[in-house]
């Protein structure tokens, strides 16, 4: 992974590159005094969206009451909500959505 972002280390004055790129952070390593830093990203957090069949809409896992969370027979999660719309009791798979 060729570096894209240096910085100066706050220890030692040497170089920081990143060394780990993670959905939720990024680390970086000094090349001299081997420092490890970590610069946390808040924007990363998905958003879960379950879907009402009776609105035919998606719904933010946020903006729903939820009464269950199983695992179904597939392995993923199956929540049991309060649609916000209808107010009718719904089961959806949770999915992740981009912002």
């Amino acid at each position: 992974m060729p570096p894209t972002d240096i910085h100066p280390c706050p220890k030692c004055g040497g170089k920081m590159i990143e060394t780990i790129e993670e959905i939720d952070h990024d680390r970086f390593t000094c090349l001299v005094c081997r420092y490890t830093w970590a610069r946390f990203l808040k924007s990363a957090r998905p958003v879960i969206k379950v879907y009402c069949s009776k609105c035919v809409e998606w719904f933010s896992e946020e903006t729903v009451r939820v009464e269950n969370i199983e695992e179904g027979f597939d392995g993923a999660d199956v929540l049991t909500f309060h649609c916000p719309r209808c107010a009718s009791i719904q089961r959806s798979n949770r999915i992740t959505a981009k912002r």
